[in-house]
């Protein structure tokens, strides 16, 4: 969160030779609103490109590998994420639920763990119980990685039921994305009529490399990735990235840091008068006050619009979050859920030539 700086404060740090960090924090927080309006009803956000083809819903899993390193390696140091179950408050029910991890052999013993971390650890009306490395004998990784697992939408387009025109479309909204090998093999199978995975062709190298994936790590969240998506190097900058969480994985984007990358980096889409388009980052914002100035502690998530009514993200910081194709829909149910204030807006990468 970023301190208030008065500008009687501000002139005496000046003075000092002080102000540097406190000037550049606080000009980041106070940067101006882009022209446009909020959406609250999700019937307002006209959806892009429709291409016809066909959707699996898949379960996507931790590798034990990956559960292993955050039981073990979470205790040495505090980036990596540790693993932390919610369980059921009723003592049946919550040995039923240890029983479903639980490592051949091992059932009662993991119970006598759980009950004693709780007693030590966790409030009975929120019970949840942290499984570090002396756990991990009596868990079968595999069986908790299933618990754990998360919906991701595979996606592949019918080439040969798309038109001349949204070839030409689709085409015209990856090129900034891909690499001219990538769009080779996009145009490969559309001369071919042959089907194009989403997941392995239609995504640029950052998300495709990590989709349907995990981290171990506590950080990379929604805002990384939404600006990761136009170009993996914007938020390494020095200028978006401009200071280190205390316990984070230094990719960790706070709010004020996106909001200064949507104020300097990217425009506003005015949805009035404007489709979505491929790449367009969808920003959520809870604590809306249309009578109040724009703050960056509203924005609260981000996602990156793919076409029809599907996107990219990665819904929090924590490592039991994958990064994920969603339905457009569920995000923004999801999200309006948890806010009786809550709106939309719609920003396009500008920092790319040719982009607008």
């Amino acid at each position: 969160m970023v301190p208030q700086c008065p500008a009687a404060l501000v002139a005496l740090l000046l003075t000092l030779g002080l102000a540097s960090w406190t000037t550049t924090t606080a000009a980041r927080a106070q940067a101006p609103s882009p022209a446009g309006h909020f959406l609250f009803d999700e019937g307002e956000l006209p959806r892009g490109l429709e291409l016809p083809g066909s959707r699996q819903t898949r379960r996507v899993e931790m590798t034990p590998t990956t559960l292993r390193i955050r039981a073990s390696a979470s205790q040495k140091t505090t980036t990596i994420d540790p693993i932390e179950i919610a369980l059921p408050k009723k003592p049946q029910a919550r040995a039923a639920y240890v029983l479903r991890f639980a490592a051949p052999g091992r059932a009662r013993e993991l119970m006598r763990f759980v009950e004693a971390k709780l007693q030590r650890d966790s409030p009975e009306s929120h019970p949840r119980v942290r499984l570090e490395a002396d756990a991990v004998e009596l868990i079968d990784l595999r069986k908790l990685a299933k618990i754990l697992a998360r919906k991701h939408q595979h996606l592949t387009i019918a080439t040969k039921a798309l038109a001349p025109k949204k070839r030409e479309q689709l085409l015209a909204q990856i090129t900034p994305f891909l690499a001219a090998a990538e769009l080779q093999s996009v145009r490969r199978s559309l001369d071919r009529n042959e089907p194009l995975d989403v997941d392995r062709q239609l995504l640029p190298a950052f998300a495709r490399e990590r989709v349907g994936k995990f981290t171990s790590q506590r950080g990379p969240n929604c805002f990384r990735t939404a600006l990761a998506f136009q170009d993996p190097a914007l938020p390494r900058s020095a200028e978006v990235n401009s200071k280190a969480e205390r316990g984070f994985h230094g990719s960790m984007i706070n709010n004020d840091e996106l909001w200064w990358a949507l104020s300097h980096r990217f425009v506003e889409v005015d949805t009035r008068s404007d489709s979505l388009r491929y790449g367009d980052v969808i920003v959520f914002f809870d604590g809306v006050d249309p009578n109040q100035p724009m703050s960056h502690r509203w924005l609260k998530h981000a996602s990156t619009y793919l076409f029809g009514d599907y996107t990219f993200s990665k819904e929090s910081y924590a490592a039991d979050s994958p990064y994920t194709v969603k339905s457009l829909t569920e995000e923004w149910r999801s999200w309006q859920e948890r806010s009786p204030q809550f709106g939309v807006k719609v920003y396009r990468y500008s920092g790319r030539k040719g982009n607008g």
